[in-house]
């Protein structure tokens, strides 16, 4: 990163992060199209999405988006829902959520947002119920350096993943990770994984912690994956241990529980 770059100028050129929030069983971490706006981050989600749905109960989050020389930025806040929920809020910033989907409908035309690139006004796509706008308004921001890569093998991933998306993300090594830390906040960092699910981190993740990794956050591409997953499990002597899977094709997702798998290559079904 260029050391005149502070992390504001990187999330302001970012247009995708992956968000972090609090689940059930540990994090749940998504690939966002995202726009800055000099004081939060804006995404768009569908109104009936998990990620609403936690985020109106528990609004403390974390996100991390790219920045210069494979570094990236993270960043901690809080999200506003902005839909049928909050009328009030959604009346007072009506202007400003249009603004924010109209970029983030710009900057992810073949994703989530593209299906709502034909509604002229924001109150309408609010009325049919279909989404929400999410703000974060960041509290504080660093920069990560990533940990090298460096030989290795992807591990094989569960079986229980379609043979699509396990060929769409099989030989990836680097994830995006996310964690509860001791005292309750919310670790979240790039790492590598490899054969067994091993974790190469630069910050020590704490044994028995539930983590949950999403493989090739390539964060400085424009719009987000069609198709991904994201394994959750237990770190248990510097791995994963799985324990369960969410896969994603477009807007449909679907989850799995899974047993640990031997470490390998993951070879193409």
């Amino acid at each position: 990163m260029d050391p005149g770059h502070t992390w504001a100028e990187e999330l302001g050129r970012s247009s995708r992060c992956l968000l972090a929030c609090r689940g059930r069983s540990g994090l749940l971490l998504a690939p966002m199209a995202c726009w800055y706006d000099g004081e939060g981050v804006w995404m768009t989600t569908a109104a009936s999405s998990v990620k609403a749905r936690l985020l109106s109960r528990d609004p403390g989050c974390a996100l991390m988006a790219a920045a210069g020389g494979g570094d990236t930025v993270v960043a901690h806040g809080r999200a506003r829902v902005y839909g049928p929920t909050d009328p009030v809020g959604l009346a007072v910033h009506a202007p400003t959520v249009a603004v924010a989907m109209s970029v983030l409908a710009a900057r992810d035309p073949g994703g989530s947002a593209g299906h709502v690139r034909d509604a002229p006004l924001v109150p309408v796509w609010w009325a049919l119920g279909r989404r929400v706008a999410l703000r974060v308004a960041i509290e504080s921001a660093h920069r990560v350096p990533a940990p090298p890569a460096g030989a290795g093998v992807a591990p094989a991933l569960p079986p229980e993943v379609p043979p699509d998306v396990r060929r769409a993300v099989s030989g990836r090594r680097r994830v995006g990770i996310g964690w509860v830390r001791p005292g309750g906040g919310l670790g979240l960092a790039p790492a590598v994984w490899g054969a067994g699910f091993s974790l190469t981190t630069l910050e020590p993740l704490p044994p028995g912690a539930p983590v949950t990794a999403v493989p090739d956050t390539d964060l400085s591409r424009g719009p987000a994956p069609a198709c991904g997953l994201s394994v959750r499990g237990v770190v248990a002597d510097g791995a994963m241990r799985p324990e369960g899977v969410t896969w994603w094709r477009g807007l449909r997702a679907r989850s799995a529980t899974v047993h640990p798998v031997a470490g390998g290559v993951e070879l193409p079904d």
